[in-house]
C-alpha cells in the first residue's frame, strides 16, 4: 500500500505592522467657511481617529464651531464660540492601502472666504491603540481688503431749456409803389405822312 503524502496547508502571510511613516497629511486647505485637512494612509491595517484638538481665530463677532466631520460622517456637532476647540474623542476609521479622506471643522457666523490662523493635531491610532501617531495641519490667511466701490457717475444734467435767443430786428418793409400822376409826354408828336405840296407855276399858252 502506498502512502499518500499530506497536502501542504498555506501558511498565512504576517500583516505588516503599521507605521507611523505610513500616515500623514497630504493636503489643508481653508474652503468657504470650512478649515481642512486630509489623511492618506498607505498602512495595510485601518487607522481610526481618536481625538482632534483645534486652535482657530475668531474672524468676526459671533462666530462659532458648528461641527467636526471626518470622511464626509459628522461624528460632533457643538456650539463652540471660544478658542481652542477640543480634544474631541472619536473612533472614525481611515482605511489602509492607500486610502485618504478630510477632516474637516465647519463655523457658523463665519466669514466665507474663511480667514485667520487654524491648526489641528489629529491622533490615528490602530485596532490595540498600542501605536499612536499624531498628524497635523495648519492654514494662516490674511483677511482679504474689502473692495472699494466706484465712485458713481454725477447725473448729466437736465435738457432745461435756458433763455430764448434774442430775436434779430426785423428790416422795415420796403414802401410800396404807389401810382401817382402819370407824367406829361413832352416831346413832339410823332410826324405823318402827309405828302408836300409843290407849287403850281403857270406859264400861260405858248
Amino acid at each position: 500500500m502506498v502512502a499518500i503524502a499530506a497536502t501542504p496547508t498555506n501558511t498565512p502571510t504576517p500583516t505588516p505592522m503599521p507605521s507611523c511613516s505610513n500616515i500623514f497629511r497630504i493636503a489643508q486647505r481653508l474652503k468657504g467657511d470650512d478649515f481642512e485637512v486630509r489623511v492618506r494612509n498607505n498602512n495595510v491595517a485601518p487607522a481610526y481617529l481618536s481625538s482632534a484638538f483645534l486652535e482657530w481665530t475668531i474672524a468676526q463677532s459671533g462666530m462659532k464651531v458648528d461641527k467636526f466631520r471626518f470622511d464626509s460622517n459628522t461624528y460632533w456637532g457643538g456650539d463652540d464660540s471660544s478658542p481652542p476647540t477640543g480634544p474631541i474623542s472619536s473612533w472614525e476609521r481611515l482605511d489602509g492601502g492607500g486610502y485618504s479622506a478630510w477632516w474637516e471643522v465647519d463655523f457658523k457666523g463665519a466669514p466665507s472666504p474663511l480667514w485667520g490662523d487654524y491648526s489641528v493635531d489629529l491622533i490615528f491610532g490602530f485596532t490595540d491603540m498600542s501605536l499612536t501617531c499624531p498628524i497635523s495641519g495648519s492654514v494662516n490667511q490674511p483677511q482679504l481688503p474689502t473692495s472699494t466701490p466706484k465712485p458713481t457717475k454725477p447725473p448729466k444734467p437736465d435738457n432745461t431749456p435756458g433763455p430764448s435767443p434774442t430775436p434779430k430786428p426785423t428790416k422795415p418793409p420796403k414802401p410800396t409803389n404807389t401810382p401817382g400822376a402819370s407824367p406829361t409826354n413832352t416831346s413832339k408828336p410823332p410826324a405823318t405822312n402827309t405828302p408836300e405840296v409843290l407849287p403850281t407855276f403857270d406859264f400861260g399858252d405858248h
